[in-house]
């Protein structure tokens, strides 16, 4: 069975062991002086066959996947963000900024509010001008965006029937002055 995995695999499998087990060393505390501790600390007393026969068990899969130590990374305390006056401009800012969003609500309604009273203005004059012509016709603001929408489309469609006349036209006198230069070409060369 020991020549499924050359020398070279054995050796290198069972050097990556070893120093999982030195990595374990880390982790149990200095001052701890039970026999578990102390018999991980010893190369010597390591099974090297369970090791090997562990590690056969999983040949399919690569090497780079060997358990390798973790090492947490120590977050850094940077002065700048754990002062007391740095939590207090963050308070601050963040209370400046939630006024600012109730000042910048109430301006929204009241833009929304001038918004529709110059709906109603612009719509009581027509009312007025309709009710002067003999004509009592209610006209509420969406009919009024309704209108113009549709005088949108329809000056929208025309422009698009402008440039396709435009373009049309464009390619018929374009053609026409390549007929022209051709007969010009034409009679020079006779």
């Amino acid at each position: 069975m020991r020549s499924l995995l050359g020398d070279d695999e054995e050796t290198a499998i069972l050097e990556e062991a070893m120093a999982l087990i030195d990595s374990c060393e880390g982790f149990t505390s200095e001052g701890d002086s039970s026999s578990d501790s102390a018999g991980l600390r010893s190369h010597d007393q390591v099974d090297e066959l369970k090791l090997l026969s562990c590690s056969r068990g999983k040949q399919g899969r690569k090497r780079e996947n060997v358990f390798k130590p973790v090492t947490k990374k120590k977050r850094i305390r940077r002065p700048e963000t754990s002062s007391t006056a740095f939590q207090r401009r963050k308070k601050a800012e963040v209370i400046a900024l939630r006024t600012e969003v109730t000042e910048l609500e109430t301006r929204i309604s009241y833009l929304q509010q001038k918004c529709q009273d110059m709906w109603e203005k612009c719509l009581s004059r027509n009312k007025e001008t309709d009710m002067e012509s003999g004509q009592a016709v209610v006209i509420n603001w969406c009919e009024e965006a309704v209108r113009q929408y549709r005088y949108r489309r329809a000056a929208e469609d025309c422009n698009r029937k402008l440039k396709e006349i435009f373009e049309s036209q464009s390619r018929l006198s374009h053609d026409l002055r390549a007929v022209l230069y051709q007969r010009g070409a034409l009679n020079v060369s006779m």
